[in-house]
């Protein structure tokens, strides 16, 4: 039996009937949130929002009402904490299909006063614009192919000027040739030792007969 771990009739087996319901849930809950004066995202600007991971991007400007404040010692969700007092809410559709309550970073801090909860919420990061995050990252690899250009360029003039500094020293000081320095001091002969210089004093000092 095909989907035999399904036991409720209510389960719809069949991936293209289910997508179609989908569609239409999509449908009539965009319809819903215009006429309760809700926004209602692009899909464009959902993927912005829940990226590939399919989690709220920190920089995106949003908090999912679903999600726990962190900074609330019960761990409640937004939805929970702020009840009626709600800012306005913005629905999106994240890539699974599944639709996502959303309401902008910067008035959750507000809310929460309003609604009698003294949680300080972290700050929003600032939202960056996806054109400017890709515009940034162009420039950014222009700046390193210049680099690795100049680089590039350098490297076969540095060896170039080394090896024409080693045949200018080579054209100096021939293989094999001396010093000048060294052919320039003239030779002196070594000095006479002790031996000699006695022998000397002997022959002046001793009678005829001895000297040699």
């Amino acid at each position: 039996m095909l989907f035999s771990d399904v036991a409720s009739p209510d389960v719809c087996t069949d991936p293209s009937c289910f997508a179609e319901k989908k569609e239409r849930v999509w449908k009539l809950r965009v319809t819903k949130a215009k006429d309760e004066g809700q926004e209602v995202m692009t899909k464009k600007e959902a993927k912005q929002v829940f990226g590939i991971s399919g989690q709220v991007s920190s920089t995106c400007g949003y908090v999912e009402l679903s999600d726990r404040c962190e900074a609330d010692p019960k761990g409640r969700t937004f939805k929970k904490l702020l009840g009626r007092k709600l800012p306005s809410v913005t629905i999106a559709r994240d890539e699974a299909g599944r639709v996502r309550e959303l309401v902008k970073a910067t008035e959750v801090h507000d809310a929460l006063a309003a609604a009698g909860h003294k949680i300080e919420v972290p700050k929003p990061l600032p939202v960056q614009d996806p054109e400017d995050a890709k515009e940034e990252r162009r420039k950014a690899q222009e700046r390193e192919q210049k680099k690795r250009e100049l680089v590039a360029a350098t490297i076969p003039l540095a060896v170039e000027q080394l090896v024409e500094s080693g045949r200018t020293a080579s054209r100096a000081t021939p293989f094999g040739g001396s010093s000048p320095a060294l052919s320039s001091t003239p030779a002196t002969a070594p000095p006479a030792t002790d031996g000699a210089s006695s022998s000397a004093r002997c022959a002046t000092t001793l009678p005829g007969r001895w000297k040699r």
